[in-house]
């Protein structure tokens, strides 16, 4: 067998209008005989997350903007979820928002080996999550006027064929308020169960997903602010390289395309863009607080009360 050549893959995207950023690194190999040799060993693609420093500087002008943003080890997604998913990785998290018109520069650094590797990326967009939950709402979709954007492609909702409903909320504590997003993604249940209820803002299959993935907790108020109905954007540097590893049909091989120093990988920009920003009515609003789903959640009502029922 070839020698052992210490190198590490790293895949991220950065999303102005996610609550939080995350960053997926497993270990390669490169060699020129039977690679079966290798990725049959369980610790030929795994690391040790607790070895590695995760962080991020941010550039305004070319000058650095700020401290550095750090990632920490995270236990968020399953390993078969997310973009990138293979079998054997670790994630890591950070929950700092990130800034429109800033670029960012990645380090991914083995604390015990001293191997570091970078990449830079720009962001998609202009609007963060926070001027999302401040923007107009809509209940129809002719008042409503997209954000502005410069991208590459195409932005007719007609031309994707998946997009996502996010449900905006603030959560209130007895000390403190927090901006919460829950993102459905209507074509799964339409797979699992054939729905295509799509005549009230909030079917029953959407109200289902929510009492899902909303934990309920009786310390808590919470209060609807709307839906953003969003295409999932991608910059032209990210669906490059979607498209040469999808050719490739396997992250076991090179996909022939990276924008760090060393290793591979790719650190990109995706953006969450609101085609339009739907206002909920009273009886959507209500649906959440007294609905057979959602009552035990402490939503407030259409008339500011909270529901008894938890």
């Amino acid at each position: 067998m070839a020698p052992w050549e210490e190198m590490y893959a790293v895949y991220g995207t950065l999303n102005l209008k996610d609550t939080a950023q995350y960053i997926r690194i497993n270990r390669v190999f490169s060699a020129n005989d039977d690679l079966s040799n290798y990725y049959q060993h369980a610790d030929s693609v795994n690391i040790v997350a607790a070895d590695f420093e995760v962080w991020m500087e941010a550039y305004s002008d070319g000058q650095i903007a700020g401290p550095n943003i750090i990632f920490n080890p995270s236990s968020d997604y399953i390993k078969d979820d997310g973009l990138f998913a293979t079998g054997h990785y670790n994630t890591f998290k950070t929950i700092e928002r990130l800034k429109v018109g800033y670029e960012y520069k990645l380090f991914v650094k083995h604390k015990k080996t001293d191997y570091i590797m970078s990449a830079t990326t720009d962001l998609l967009g202009l609007r963060t999550l926070d001027q999302a939950f401040k923007e107009m709402r809509y209940t129809n979709v002719t008042q409503y006027k997209p954000e502005a954007i410069d991208y590459w492609g195409s932005l007719r909702p007609g031309q994707f064929e998946k997009t996502i409903q996010r449900l905006l909320y603030y959560e209130y504590t007895p000390t403190d308020t927090f901006q919460k997003v829950l993102n459905w993604r209507p074509w799964l249940d339409a797979q699992k169960n054939g729905s295509k209820d799509t005549a009230v803002q909030l079917t029953n299959d959407y109200l289902k997903y929510i009492a899902e993935n909303i934990p309920v907790n009786p310390n808590v108020q919470r209060k609807a602010v709307g839906v953003d109905k969003i295409l999932i954007l991608n910059s032209e540097e990210l669906q490059l390289f979607i498209e040469l590893t999808s050719q490739q049909g396997t992250l076991h091989y090179d996909p022939g395309y990276t924008n760090f120093d060393r290793g591979t990988g790719i650190i990109a920009s995706r953006y969450y863009y609101t085609y339009f920003g739907m206002l909920l009515n009273p009886v959507s609003v209500d649906s959440l607080v007294y609905g057979r789903f959602t009552k035990h959640l402490g939503f407030i009502d259409s008339w500011g009360n909270q529901s008894k029922d938890k």
